[in-house]
């Protein structure tokens, strides 16, 4: 599945904003988004297949967290139809990288790229529900 398709489905963007703020076991983002443990769990996996997020064993949770990588290849799109003249996005966008809250997502693997990153998950729109 592609990284746009991927972003599409709500769940999958909810659970992503949440784990901008760090690493979370499967329970808390549960309690958090009010989803039940199954959907968390199928989006999550589809997530995880994307390589969007990383998951790590410790004791008996697994706790999830961001990869900016494949948001990082958005931002690097986006770029290109920039440098060609095909794109005013409207996004913040400054200095090659996708600006929000002050902060430039250059593709690093800072804290400040995954509050970056937000910007890009929170520009689709939330209420569509559909899984595509």
């Amino acid at each position: 599945m592609d990284t746009f398709t991927v972003l599409a489905q709500p769940q999958r963007r909810l659970i992503l904003d949440v784990l901008i703020d760090g690493e979370r076991p499967v329970g808390e983002l549960v309690e958090e988004l009010g989803l039940s443990q199954p959907v968390v769990s199928k989006q999550l996996r589809i997530l995880r297949e994307a390589d969007m997020v990383a998951v790590r064993i410790d004791a008996q949770r697994r706790l999830y967290r961001i990869n900016p990588k494949p948001l990082a290849e958005i931002d690097a799109w986006l770029d290109r139809g920039a440098a060609e003249g095909n794109c005013d996005s409207g996004l913040g966008r400054r200095g090659g990288g996708l600006a929000h809250d002050g902060f430039v997502f250059d593709g690093g693997q800072t804290a400040e790229a995954d509050l970056a990153a937000s910007a890009v998950v929170g520009a689709f729109d939330p209420g569509d529900d559909r899984d595509p």
